[in-house]
């Protein structure tokens, strides 16, 4: 099985919304650790609250250059390294 280390996600997605993602993300466990970073339009207000729901990081479609995707993508992998293996060592 495939695992992906980051996910990049465009949350206006046509058949469902990115609380609706994040659900069904967060329901399967072993998925639910890969980090999200959320793609949305830059007027969004659910902003605040896809970061509540556990999103690492969002990126403005109008704004997000490929550089700046990259850098963030790359610290949301690091920082869930580091995390895990803070897990391993409390264990």
């Amino acid at each position: 099985h495939l695992r992906p280390d980051c996910l990049l996600v465009d949350f206006n997605l046509p058949d469902m919304d990115g609380m609706q993602f994040l659900a069904r993300l967060s329901a399967d466990s072993p998925v639910a650790r890969i980090p999200v970073l959320a793609l949305v339009d830059g007027t969004q207000p659910e902003v605040t609250e896809y970061l509540g729901w556990g999103v690492q990081d969002v990126l403005a479609k109008q704004s997000a250059t490929l550089t700046t995707a990259g850098l963030r993508v790359r610290t949301a992998m690091e920082n869930a390294r580091l995390a895990a293996e803070r897990a391993a060592a409390d264990q």
